[in-house]
């Protein structure tokens, strides 16, 4: 039985036929090619050798940056405790969603000349809701910005946003209107499990979509739900109500 190569170790035949050995490591760049065949005294010499070089992991996006633009701001930004420990996972990734859109438009523009009229521009040019989300996000990019000095002056003093309508939010589904509902999608499809989800369980959308199998325990539903930082997170238990596991069962036929 032919022995498996040692880890991170990596082949290919060359135009000769003769087989070349690498060693590419995951969060390095560099790849370091190896003599010998793998295993011999040469070959483990080299590896050891290469996996014991000084290197760090590349920061994400650090490719494509230069300093003192907002690709290198946003890099730092996203590294940040601010970001990474003062903000719940789903609000990282829905800020990050909305700076990368920016940084996609304006990541090589130098941060250090980022002013006041050019974010109104940006901002008037969205909607209500979007505004908001737009200048809550940048927000923590620039409070970080200013603390490390790669701006003086806030960019977001005097911003303008639209009022938003009140709508009076969504209105509540009546019987009916959920009986219809079922009639147009029946168990098994996945529109009727995410009704029954929302239904019989509860939760709110942000734990619904979060859902599976592996919070499924002895016929009852269990999982620990989202709750905004800062907050105890709260956990609940339900008995899987027939509708509910109908919908499940079909799902899995």
């Amino acid at each position: 039985m032919k022995r498996k190569n040692p880890k991170y170790t990596h082949s290919f035949v060359d135009n000769d036929g003769k087989p070349r050995f690498y060693l590419r490591v995951p969060g390095r760049k560099k790849q370091v090619a190896l003599p010998g065949l793998p295993w011999s005294p040469e070959f483990m010499e080299a590896r050891e050798r290469a996996l014991n070089e000084q290197w760090s992991p590349q920061p994400i996006g650090a490719s494509r940056t230069v300093p003192g633009t907002v690709n290198a701001a946003l890099v730092s930004y996203y590294q940040s405790t601010a970001f990474t420990e003062q903000l719940a996972k789903s609000t990282q990734q829905n800020r990050r969603a909305i700076l990368e859109r920016f940084r996609n438009d304006h990541g090589d523009k130098r941060i250090a000349l980022m002013h006041a009229q050019a974010i109104q521009n940006i901002v008037s040019g969205k909607k209500p809701a979007a505004q908001r989300n737009f200048v809550k996000s940048m927000r923590g990019f620039l409070d970080h910005c200013i603390a490390l000095g790669m701006i003086r002056v806030d960019p977001l003093i005097g911003i303008k946003r639209a009022k938003m309508k009140k709508t009076g939010g969504f209105p509540t589904w009546t019987e009916e209107e959920i009986v219809q509902y079922r009639e147009r999608h029946p168990s098994g499809t996945k529109a009727r499990l995410a009704l029954e989800l929302l239904l019989q369980t509860g939760h709110a959308r942000s734990d619904v979509v979060r859902m599976g199998r592996q919070h499924v325990k002895s016929g009852k539903l269990s999982m620990r739900r989202q709750m905004p930082r800062g907050e105890q997170d709260g956990s609940g238990a339900s008995t899987m109500m027939r509708g509910l596991r109908r919908a499940r069962d079909a799902g899995r036929a």
